[in-house]
């Protein structure tokens, strides 16, 4: 909400940070960041999926994905990234709904990638069964041309 595309457009007007300032605290984030990566509590974070996004934004994809090819080895760690790069909708107020987002999950890693790593996890819950799924499904649509763009889970309304 600081950015300078924010400011450039003139969405906002009152902003926390000067805007000489800027620079210096994404440098400080991204510090952070990093520093979360390196020792792989980066993963934990409640808003994992928004930081990498940022973190894309800030430092490239090329950082990024570096990143995330080394966890996804991992095939729990794989999952809970797939888990938090799940779009989640709340239908009347008392219900979740979770769908995949293809190609915006593709502006950090490939889909097919992230489905290799989770296909033959060991242990999963029903939820995270469903995301991969759900993964499975984009994968296949891709691959003949379909649109991947909004998968959902089966039995969606929607």
């Amino acid at each position: 909400m600081e950015s300078k595309e924010i400011r450039d457009r003139g969405e906002k007007t009152a902003f926390l940070i000067r805007e000489e300032a800027l620079g210096k605290f994404i440098e400080f984030v991204l510090t952070l960041i990093r520093a979360k990566a390196q020792d792989l509590t980066l993963i934990e974070e409640k808003e994992l999926g928004e930081v990498l996004y940022r973190w894309r934004d800030w430092a490239g994809v090329d950082e990024v994905l570096a990143w995330l090819k080394e966890v996804i080895m991992n095939p729990i760690s794989a999952l809970a990234v797939l888990e938090h790069l799940m779009t989640k909708t709340i239908i009347n107020g008392i219900r979740e709904e979770f769908f995949l987002q293809g190609p915006s999950i593709e502006n950090l890693i490939s889909v097919e990638m992230l489905y290799d790593a989770v296909k033959n996890a060991p242990t999963k819950t029903p939820k995270q069964q469903m995301f991969v799924d759900m993964l499975a499904e984009a994968v296949k649509r891709k691959k003949v041309g379909k649109s991947y763009d909004e998968v959902r889970q089966a039995g969606s309304l929607m």
